[in-house]
């Protein structure tokens, strides 16, 4: 592919205007009583239009776009392929959420007892090691280490952890206060 074509561009944007309307079943055509391997099925073929390096003649803009909204399909999976955050999904979704964190305050994070834990709720091998890097400098005392091992381990999980983002959120205001 040379060009992204007119057709595709709006297509985009299009799905890049609706992204924030839109529940993470409504995101990638399923049901909400889908089972696992039909979100994989949906997810496969989502990431197949929407992966940014599917269109790698993206400009500026329609690269920004590709990313917004293949960042919230992969939330979007992550979600409801995972048992526990899928129950908390159906709770927020059945009162009217379309995001996962959308109507419930973020729990209070403790640093010092969530973060040697962290690595159990990542997906991937990588966001796992780089949980567990940041626990340690946390442990040691470098925050500074311990927020860069949190800002890997979130780029390894697509941006699609909330428990993840919520701690690096958490060490933020931790370097700031103490």
């Amino acid at each position: 592919m040379t060009q992204v074509d007119t057709r595709e561009r709006t297509r985009i944007l299009e799905w890049d205007a609706l992204i924030d309307s839109l529940n993470y079943e409504q995101l990638l055509g399923i049901s909400s009583d889908a089972s696992i391997e039909d979100c994989r099925i949906a997810y496969y073929k989502f990431a197949q239009t929407f992966h940014p390096d599917m269109h790698p003649m993206a400009d500026g803009p329609l690269r920004e776009a590709l990313c917004r909204v293949f960042q919230r399909g992969s939330e979007a999976y992550r979600v409801l392929t995972h048992p526990s955050l899928r129950v908390r999904w159906a709770r927020s979704r059945s009162q009217g959420a379309l995001r996962l964190g959308d109507l419930a305050p973020s729990p209070v994070v403790d640093l010092r007892s969530d973060l040697p834990s962290l690595h159990v709720q990542c997906r991937s091998g990588g966001a796992k090691l780089e949980a567990r890097q940041a626990a340690k400098s946390f442990e040691q005392g470098d925050i500074a280490s311990a927020r860069l091992h949190l800002e890997r381990a979130l780029a390894y999980e697509g941006g699609a952890s909330l428990e993840l983002a919520r701690c690096l959120e958490a060490i933020g205001d931790f370097g700031a206060s103490g």
